[in-house]
């Protein structure tokens, strides 16, 4: 056992120094991600097996972690983390609010993502891997690593009784700064696996989420599938998806609108907006509210529970949504970290540029999709059936194909093809064109809008891009 004290400032390594079976490891402050990695190296098993300092496990943990090695290919394997009974019932409430560390599962016994609180991998995976990313200090790193492991056909099994009791913030305030400090981890995780990240920055789980919430299905079932033999049961809640839109994506948008309502004083008509806002926040909160089971220990306080639980489930995408936005442009700059484009790089004019090919075209186009990420576009790659090498969501409305060939002998030709989005344009001309059936300064403003949007487009799939492939002066 070893306990890594990451420059605390607390009594860790003085309770630590009382436990002679355990060695204690002290660094100066590095972050989570490099406490974890010194502590394998201070370790010698085949299999390392990780708890943070606010989790303690049952005494079998350790022997049903190693139960989930008996494939040869499961190369970690994770268990689920609860809330100790015995914590105060204001932690109860933030362990059943949103955003706290869960697993994801493919199967029963398969994983996509357990949470660094508990998780064990074979010492071989960690050291080929090259262990955590130092660069997540607080959170993430689990994630990236999990995703790492999968990406290379390993598998990440999960076993329902490794269990670990996980104390959560004990006070609002607290819950909510490590929401922002998740939200910022999680602009990391997103600038390192863009792929896995849907346009609205959630991220695109093949797997299904055990929740924790206390919440009731309005349909509920024992056993899903034919025969009743669908892997998922009731546990998995069904439409969770979308009920996550509703609330990371929808509740930060409808908090804008609310912060809008000044601009009534400018134009009465844009009441509408702050309206619509409330609106949204108070149905989805009725919801919540109408839905949250009550544990038996909150009996005597059932609805005080409900509207303390609604109302962190409302603040918890507010303040994730704030830590991602804050530190989305630091993360890209941090996170992508790719070679300089060798040149000279020469503009053949609409759009075609040739390169000197001094590695191989692949590599060559993966540089240029890196670089066109760090400067924060959204680059879809190819399934490797269509005719481009990547997409370019410049904009709402524009887009651009990137192409690349190896001629003539000794350069790649680049080719950016712009496009209209015809989805997005579909749906702003609809918008545009009821706006000027009921207020003509809409409509206006909405055009504004559409031609900014445009312009900001074309300059991304112009100047933008030259200067993503390196120094401006880069480009003949």
């Amino acid at each position: 056992m070893v306990v890594v004290d990451d420059g605390s400032s607390d009594l860790t390594a003085e309770i630590a120094r009382r436990h002679p079976q355990a060695t204690l490891l002290s660094i100066p402050h590095s972050g989570l991600a490099t406490a974890r990695n010194e502590g394998l190296l201070a370790t010698a098993g085949e299999i390392v097996a990780y708890l943070d300092s606010d989790a303690y496990p049952a005494p079998e943990w350790p022997y049903y972690l190693a139960l989930g090695f008996e494939k040869d290919d499961v190369v970690g394997v994770g268990g689920p983390n609860e809330c100790p009974p015995g914590d105060p019932m204001r932690a109860q409430q933030i362990a059943s609010a949103p955003g706290g560390p869960i697993h994801v599962l493919l199967s029963d016994d398969l994983a996509e993502h357990i949470p660094g609180c508990n998780m064990a991998f074979r010492r071989a995976t960690l050291e080929e891997l090259g262990g955590f990313d130092p660069i997540y200090m607080v959170a993430g790193d689990d994630v990236d690593f999990c995703w790492r492991v999968l990406d290379r056909d390993l598998e990440i099994a999960f076993h329902p009784a490794a269990l670990v009791w996980h104390h959560p913030r004990s006070a609002v305030k607290a819950y909510l700064r490590q929401q922002w400090g998740y939200g910022r981890s999680e602009a990391l995780v997103q600038a390192r696996h863009p792929d896995r990240f849907s346009m609205v920055g959630s991220a695109r789980w093949r797997g299904r989420i055990y929740s924790a919430a206390p919440f009731r299905a309005w349909r509920e079932r024992i056993y899903r599938g034919l025969y009743g033999a669908a892997p998922y049961q009731s546990v998995y809640r069904g439409g969770g998806e979308l009920r996550d839109i509703a609330h990371q994506l929808g509740v930060p948008l409808a908090a804008i609108a609310i912060l809008l309502t000044p601009t009534v004083f400018l134009e009465r008509t844009l009441l509408v907006v702050p309206v619509l806002g409330l609106a949204y926040l108070l149905a989805l909160g009725a919801s919540d509210f109408a839905r949250i089971k009550v544990p038996p220990k909150a009996r005597g306080s059932g609805l005080r529970f409900r509207i303390d639980l609604t109302l962190l489930n409302l603040g918890q995408p507010v303040a994730r949504a704030w830590g991602r936005a804050r530190n989305r442009a630091l993360a890209r700059r941090s996170a992508v970290a790719v070679p300089e484009i060798a040149g000279p790089i020469q503009s053949l004019g609409r759009g075609l540029f040739l390169m000197p090919e001094k590695r191989p075209r692949a590599e060559l186009a993966e540089n240029i999709v890196q670089r066109l990420r760090r400067t924060g576009m959204r680059v879809v790659p190819p399934t490797g059936w269509e005719s481009h090498d990547a997409l370019v969501m410049a904009s709402a409305l524009i887009g651009a194909e990137l192409v690349t060939s190896a001629h003539p002998p000794g350069w790649v030709q680049l080719r950016i093809r712009r496009f209209l989005r015809w989805k997005s344009v579909s749906v702003f001309a609809v918008l545009i064109g009821l706006a000027a059936l009921t207020d003509a300064r809409l409509a206006v403003a909405l055009a504004v809008i559409a031609a900014a949007d445009m312009a900001l487009g074309a300059w991304r799939t112009g100047p933008g891009l030259r200067r993503a492939f390196g120094s401006p002066g880069a480009v003949q």
